[in-house]
């Protein structure tokens, strides 16, 4: 009698551990943007393997093992709503409202496919000089595992901006606050293209809403969601912008690091911000 074939993913997994795939083939991002293979025995590894196979930032671990690594939990729900937007003239001299496009569609598709659309950043400012930041948790469909603002959400269709923010705070940090606390920056338009696990190759166009938000409190005092939030810590900001332009230079392409891309133009709005907090 015939052996029926392996599933693809146990037969990627087994592939690996006998070493004949070192990287991944441009079809991965298909194969695991099923929802079903987050919950597959074997994707952590595969997790990690993304990281550094497909990025290319770094060697791939000789040894690695799922047994004391648990499936990560889906940081967001891939099927909300988010309200589509027109492209901006200028993706680096836009600033203000966005334009609508009179239609919404669902968030894996948004990315996939490239659309705009709107979210929000809030960065909490520390009397002595730090700047909270948080490393996404590792199952959030872009950039998991890398450090950003302190909190941080999409615009799901039907919600404004100011709803979206009180409430990102609240969820991924904690806080309850109100509009008043919040020292907004405007909003601007950003474009980066990178693939995960989750949602495979993805395009993220955004409208984004910046906020500082002064919090006198310590890092500990923070109840943070593990579903979307890994870690939280406070970075001095001199240390905090000191990185966020080496991996964004002026006028170059953008350096793979630590933290998730922000183009200089970005960085132009917020670290003058900050800087001025601290004279």
């Amino acid at each position: 009698m015939r052996r029926r074939a392996a599933p693809p993913l146990a037969s990627l997994l087994a592939s690996i551990a006998i070493g004949r795939v070192s990287t991944f083939s441009p079809a991965l991002p298909r194969l695991l943007r099923a929802p079903a293979a987050s919950h597959q025995a074997g994707y952590p590894v595969i997790q990690r393997l993304w990281r550094v196979g497909v990025a290319g930032r770094r060697a791939i671990p000789a040894s690695m093992s799922s047994s004391s690594v648990a499936p990560p939990v889906l940081g967001q729900d891939l099927k909300e709503l988010f309200d589509v937007y027109e492209a901006p003239e200028s993706i680096e001299k836009h600033r203000g409202e966005p334009v609508s496009a009179g239609y919404s569609l669902a968030r894996t598709k948004v990315h996939s496919q490239g659309l705009w659309h709107r979210a929000v950043h809030v960065w909490l400012y520390q009397p002595d000089g730090r700047v909270v930041i948080q490393r996404r948790a590792q199952g959030k469909d872009t950039f998991p595992g890398l450090w950003d603002c302190s909190a941080a959400g999409h615009v799901t269709s039907g919600d404004t901006v100011l709803e979206t923010v009180l409430k990102e705070v609240q969820e991924e940090l904690g806080l309850a606050i109100t509009a008043s606390d919040l020292e907004p920056l405007g909003t601007i338009a950003t474009s980066v293209s990178d693939s995960s696990p989750v949602q495979g190759e993805f395009t993220c166009n955004e409208y984004k809403s910046l906020f500082l938000l002064k919090f006198s409190g310590d890092v500990s005092e923070l109840n943070f969601d593990p579903a979307e939030v890994e870690a939280v810590e406070a970075r001095a900001i001199i240390e905090l912008a000191a990185q966020l332009r080496t991996q964004s230079p002026q006028d170059k392409p953008r350096i793979d690091g630590p933290f998730v891309p922000r183009p200089a133009h970005y960085l132009s709005v917020l670290l003058p911000a900050l800087e001025a907090k601290f004279p």
